[in-house]
């Protein structure tokens, strides 16, 4: 009984402008639009959602694609990557320039995402600069779904967790409505606390997809152009427009193999312990990652108590590739993966013991006061957007989709029995 109460402690966790110095602009960066202001939420909530003055919220957690390239880029601009780290300093630690301009025009090539003076001030350290990367990605996915259906106004906003995803979706009978992809027990709260309805499943690949194998290094005075032997037509994307820019596509057809819905967590043992029960965890060295990591604790945590396994002692461990190896050799009895982490490691050198088959990647819930003709209009956008060559691209760097899939009625039957079998009451989560 005391771990089901601590498991639920767990699941809450989970659940101006301005700028720089007044410099002549570089003659090779664009014309600065007006910064986007948004409304004060007691200003907004007066106007109809999803308009300019209201847009509705898409909330989600990003994938770590943008993440993981940041680094790379700012080795390709000269940055000081000795003192690399999420709260280094752009400038004093990092070595850049107090206009940024080594690192601007990397970002412009592989997200076509632009920098302003506007900007400069918010830049100061690495996450800033990730977050940046991400604002500007999401506003050209919330410009693409605009563009589709001629009124609707998204605000991409991102969190660390999905719980934060939860607690905007059952916010939005306060007149600000948001949409939000979540994962399996986030959307079990909702569902329990009468907050949303789900919509969309989010697709991935067999094969994934390398966001950056095509990525040309285009001069600012030219557009690139698809190949005219390219098979795939963009449905979506506009017609090439004379403003400076480096807009990044995929210039050849992307095969991704069978599409899945869902990523199962999978419990593994050290092989030498001879044995595929998971009784053998019992008093032994259970590993994990972080606590709010979703396979690496998250659902094992789940997993030992529904089953009454007590390890001797649970162990940190701070990234996949090293638990792995401390699995093999033994100085861990058991840990938790995904099936995707497992594809990339040597999982004949460990012994599966017990897999949890009907995890979703993601799930896209509406909240209850959306209205049915914005809902439509969404459920047939967002899955077209997610295929076209350009902003499917855009769209695949925040969420790491293939597709998009409108839900049919028996589509989540195996997730809901999976999470009643928990034994969780899931209405005390989400508010």
């Amino acid at each position: 009984m005391r771990m089901r109460y601590w498991m639920f402690a767990l699941i809450v966790m989970l659940a101006a402008c301005g700028g720089g110095e007044e410099n002549t602009p570089q003659s090779d960066r664009p014309t600065e639009p007006t910064p986007i202001v948004r409304l004060a939420d007691d200003v907004r909530v007066g106007y109809t959602p999803g308009s300019a003055e209201n847009p509705i919220r898409m909330v989600l957690s990003p994938v770590d694609t943008i993440a993981t390239r940041i680094p790379l880029l700012l080795e390709e601009a000269g940055a000081n990557m000795d003192a690399y780290a999420l709260d280094a300093s752009l400038r004093d630690d990092l070595g850049l320039s107090d206009d940024l301009n080594e690192i601007i025009p990397l970002l412009q090539r592989d997200f076509n995402v632009s920098t302003y003076s506007y900007h400069l001030q918010e830049l100061q350290t690495v996450s800033d600069l990730i977050r940046h990367v991400q604002n500007g990605v999401g506003q050209q996915v919330a410009d693409a779904v605009l563009d589709v259906t001629g009124r609707l106004h998204l605000e991409l906003v991102f969190v660390e967790f999905p719980a934060d995803a939860l607690a905007a979706l059952c916010d939005s009978d306060r007149g600000i409505i948001s949409i939000a992809w979540l994962e399996a027990f986030t959307y079990a709260a909702a569902l329990a606390n009468r907050c949303g309805e789900p919509a969309l499943l989010l697709a991935r690949a067999e094969n994934p997809r390398d966001d950056f194998a095509n990525i040309p290094v285009v001069s600012p005075e030219l557009t690139p152009e698809p190949e005219a032997t390219s098979e795939v037509t963009p449905k979506l994307t506009p017609e090439p427009s004379p403003m400076p820019t480096s807009t990044p596509m995929p210039l050849e057809p992307f095969d991704p193999g069978e599409l899945r819905l869902t990523n199962p967590a999978v419990i593994v043992l050290n092989s030498d312990l001879g044995t595929s029960n998971v009784g053998a965890i019992n008093g032994r060295t259970f590993c994990r990652l972080g606590l709010t990591d979703y396979y690496g604790w998250f659902i094992p945590s789940v997993f030992l108590d529904q089953n009454d396994l007590i390890p001797l002692e649970v162990v940190a461990y701070d990234d996949v590739e090293t638990m792995f190896d401390a699995v093999v050799r033994g100085d861990c009895a058991s840990a938790g993966f995904s099936r995707d982490q497992l594809e990339n490691l040597d999982i004949d050198a460990v012994t599966v013991a017990a897999e949890i088959e009907p995890l979703p990647y993601g799930i896209l819930l509406y909240p209850l006061e959306l209205d049915l003709g914005v809902r439509l209009d969404l459920t047939n956008t967002l899955p077209e957007i997610a295929n076209d060559v350009v902003y499917g691209r855009l769209m695949h760097l925040l969420l790491g989709q293939e597709a998009f899939i409108p839900l049919e009625p028996d589509d989540l039957d195996d997730l809901d029995a999976y999470l009643a079998s928990t034994g969780y009451d899931f209405s005390q989560l989400g508010r």
